[in-house]
């Protein structure tokens, strides 16, 4: 990881660019200020030991300097021959932008990138600014990037038309690059006849992407398809730069209502043994279960389209497209291949493996999406077993549902005229399950480990205040 610290004349310009950089990078990077002169009369300088305790501060880390002009340089040079030659080989210092250079070089730092990468990033931070503006040939001694025009033959596609109002600025285009730096995969994304890394923040704004456009994501490599799927993920909800539901309360409307508890804790379902069938058979039996998954799905689409709008019902596009790339049925079928059994079995393990995978994303957004990839697994599974494996118990009275998760789908089946409230214990507001509550006006509020709700026992009857959280004994 790269640690940053800003030098400037200016303590309050310093502090406004960590900020700006710190939304960005979601607390992954360690920023360290030095600023302006301890002088109140005349603030507006820099000094050498300042700038020597702010590397010291975060040097548990390589680090990149990012200086403004005159002095900064001048003080940052002084604090090298302070801290001497081997503490100063994990440093660098940049000539980039501050403002534009530091926030490219956090996203990339955030990324996990080496301390070149990150500082190559920073130094290609004007190029999206001047060629939104067409002024791109007052780069004398930078050039844009050429687009790339061939992907492999082999690579995994997807494409996705841009809802976002203000098109792919900053903010979602670092979080694309976050997004997809985490997988090992070649990844380009494409508008119109530009081709570039999509692993790239400046590349990304460096498309100048419009609401309306058509982009479309190309990844080769062994985490293809889970980069694929991921930004998929990303775009449902406008690359993150959508009204996201907050991690506390979601309002459904300022009131107090008398609800009845209903509780539902959810594991893995624990399957029938058998003996294992020929392998055509077996093999048929799975085509056969994701094919008329697809069709559920296809039906459930085209009946929320009244409820959701187009970023909301691409959840379930999402879903099926997870079972058109034809990835976890290849995978189920080359362990059917190493060692023959019931393919419900197989399907499973494949399913849990990949939620597994999602859930040891870093990412908060990303790691919510274990879910979705149970969601389609079970929805599978019980079209081969030939009955539901999860049922919603039927609402007769105003009812607050608390479960560790219920699935996306499980959310559009409820009745929303009864059920007052959902409460999470083990996923959060950026889950899609809270997403599509809060969609369709069911107050969502989030319980990590059940620590406030594990008092209120199925069926008991409590008051909830749906503007606060609050539940109360009646």
């Amino acid at each position: 990881m790269v640690n940053i610290v800003v030098v400037s004349h200016s303590r309050k310009l310093a502090e406004g660019v960590i900020e700006l950089a710190s939304q960005m990078t979601q607390g992954k990077v360690k920023f360290a200020l030095a600023a302006g002169i301890d002088d109140p009369e005349n603030p507006i300088g820099t000094d050498p030991v300042a700038v020597m305790m702010a590397i010291e501060e975060v040097l548990d880390d390589d680090v990149l300097v990012m200086v403004d002009m005159g002095s900064a340089i001048l003080s940052t040079d002084m604090a090298k021959e302070l801290l001497g030659e081997e503490k100063m080989a994990r440093v660098q210092i940049c000539a980039a932008p501050l403002v534009e250079g530091t926030v490219a070089a956090a996203v990339a730092a955030a990324s996990g990138l080496s301390v070149e990468q990150v500082m190559a990033e920073a130094h290609q931070a004007l190029t999206a600014k001047y060629a939104q503006l067409g002024q791109s040939e007052a780069l004398p001694t930078m050039s844009l990037p050429e687009g790339a025009t061939d992907t492999h033959n082999d690579s995994k596609s997807f494409s996705w038309t841009v809802t976002n109002p203000t098109g792919i600025h900053a903010r979602p285009a670092s979080a694309i690059a976050r997004c997809l730096n985490q997988f090992d995969a070649e990844v380009q994304i494409v508008n119109g006849d530009r081709v570039l890394n999509a692993k790239s923040m400046n590349n990304v704004a460096l498309l100048g992407i419009k609401c309306g456009d058509v982009i479309t994501l190309h990844a080769h490599g062994p985490e293809a398809q889970q980069a694929i799927d991921a930004f998929a993920a990303l775009a449902a909800t406008q690359f993150g730069d959508d009204n996201a539901v907050p991690e506390a309360v979601v309002k459904k409307k300022s009131d107090v209502l008398a609800v009845t508890i209903c509780r539902i804790e959810r594991g893995l379902p624990q399957l029938t043994q058998r003996a294992a069938a020929a392998k055509d058979v077996e093999i048929a039996r799975l085509s056969q279960a994701i094919a008329a998954a697809k069709q559920e799905l296809e039906i459930l689409i085209a009946t929320t389209t009244e409820q959701l709008t187009d970023n909301e019902a691409a959840i379930f596009s999402a879903h099926q497209m997870m079972l058109e790339d034809g990835e976890l049925f290849d995978t189920t079928l080359e362990r059917l291949e190493q060692q023959p059994a019931p393919v419900e079995q197989l399907w499973l393990g494949v399913i849990s493996q990949m939620a597994d995978e999602y859930r040891a994303i870093e990412d908060t957004y990303l790691r919510e999406r274990y879910i979705d990839v149970y969601d389609v697994g079970m929805r599978v599974l019980g079209l081969l077993l030939g009955h539901p494996l999860f049922t919603l118990p039927p609402a007769h009275s105003p009812t607050l549902i608390i479960a560790n998760y219920l699935l996306p789908s499980e959310i559009m089946a409820l009745d929303s005229t009864l059920t007052e409230g959902v409460c999470f214990t083990t996923i959060g507001a950026q889950s899609h399950a809270a997403i599509l509550a809060a969609a369709r006006g069911i107050a969502v509020f989030i319980d990590r480990n059940g620590k406030r709700t594990r008092q209120w026992q199925d069926g008991t009857r409590v008051q909830l205040a749906t503007d606060s959280g609050e539940i109360m004994a009646v």
